[in-house]
């Protein structure tokens, strides 16, 4: 270690007196750069991100040694690659720090953009004002957007034959024409609507995730 830091002192002066800009050329600083995937992820759901950067480092040796990773939303990591979860929609700026062996750093900010997710258990009430009928949703909302699943009605069990969040408004639609429209409330944890059969509404309704 010691042989090291008297070559780069050395070197640093040779280069100085020949008019070249020092230790800079010899030991430059990271190029730090970072990418995730999947690239359009939803809310609630692991999202990848991959360390690319690069150190030349001195003479082409070093690397990067270390990452600190800042999610925008309060999560933090020192991984080089870590998989991060958002709790709700929203974009966020991800920055990245690296640092090589040399002790030089360099960081990279980038926003992300989390689309709302509606994957998960559903649970509530369907109630027409005097009979509440317990209801359940198990929906599967893929990262491409693919919304499926079944509803327990009170121990009728349908398929969700389509569904659709658009912002958040959230409509399902079930075997023989029953729909569920309703609206994502701010925390993206509940949603209130109305129930309806073949176009006609039937029921007020509220549910819950449950996690």
């Amino acid at each position: 270690m010691g042989r090291r830091r008297v070559w780069i002192r050395v070197s640093c002066l040779l280069i100085a007196v020949v008019g070249l800009s020092g230790c800079a050329i010899l030991d430059p600083p990271p190029t730090v750069s970072f990418g995730w995937t999947p690239s359009d992820p939803l809310a609630r759901a692991a999202v990848q991100f991959n360390d690319l950067s690069t150190d030349s480092g001195f003479l082409g040796g070093g690397g990067v040694t270390s990452w600190s990773w800042d999610f925008g939303d309060s999560g933090t990591s020192t991984a080089m690659s870590p998989t991060h979860e958002y709790q709700r929609s929203g974009t966020y700026t991800v920055r990245l720090t690296v640092k090589d062996s040399s002790g030089n750093e360099a960081t990279m900010s980038k926003s992300i953009t989390i689309r709302s997710s509606l994957d998960g258990v559903w649970s509530g009430v369907l109630d027409d004002g005097g009979f509440p009928l317990s209801l359940t949703l198990f929906v599967q909302h893929s990262a491409t957007g693919g919304i499926g699943g079944m509803g327990d009605f009170g121990g009728l069990s349908l398929a969700i034959m389509s569904a659709s969040l658009t912002g958040s408004q959230v409509t399902f639609v079930f075997a023989g024409s029953r729909v569920l429209s309703g609206t994502l409330d701010f925390s993206e944890r509940g949603i209130s609507g109305t129930w309806s059969v073949g176009g006609a509404i039937g029921f007020g309704w509220n549910v819950q995730l449950q996690n």
